[in-house]
């Protein structure tokens, strides 16, 4: 059993580990860049508190070939029920679209952007599920921080 101080070490190398392995195409995660068409390229994450998981962080993951995920972490020790989702990305200017591969469940989704230094604002556009708005809302608050 794991003393109670060293949990939040353990969830940071999960997350870590999850990202570099399972979450980006590649074996490692993506490097911090920005495609030809303006688009960055990276890990970029914020740390909230969701309504049902309480304290978390979230990371989105674009790959410069347009795969992206979306990896939570617990950051109280809570569980979480959802793992990583996985998908693509496309970009038309200022409006990027995910199309979500995996869960199956999870509909796709569409958000105005903007990168200003290390940090991506997004804006939520719209989707197939009503209940995203909500959701995305509270995520719009902040912006996207990048991993260096």
């Amino acid at each position: 059993m794991l003393h109670p101080r060293r949990l939040p070490i353990l969830g940071t190398i999960v997350a870590v580990v999850l990202v570099a392995t399972g979450c980006a195409v590649g074996d490692r995660p993506p490097a911090a860049g920005v495609r030809p068409d303006g688009f960055p390229t990276g890990v970029f994450e914020k740390t909230f508190d969701d309504p049902e998981f309480g304290p978390m962080r979230l990371s989105w993951v674009f790959d410069a070939d347009g795969d992206w995920a979306e990896v939570p972490e617990a950051t109280s020790g809570q569980r979480i029920d959802t793992g990583p989702a996985r998908g693509h990305y496309t970009e038309d200017g200022d409006l990027l679209s995910i199309t979500v591969d995996s869960p199956p469940a999870w509909s796709d989704h569409q958000h105005r952007w903007q990168l200003e230094g290390d940090r991506l604002v997004t804006t939520f556009e719209g989707s197939d599920d009503p209940g995203d708005a909500e959701f995305f809302a509270l995520l719009d608050r902040q912006p996207w921080v990048r991993v260096p």
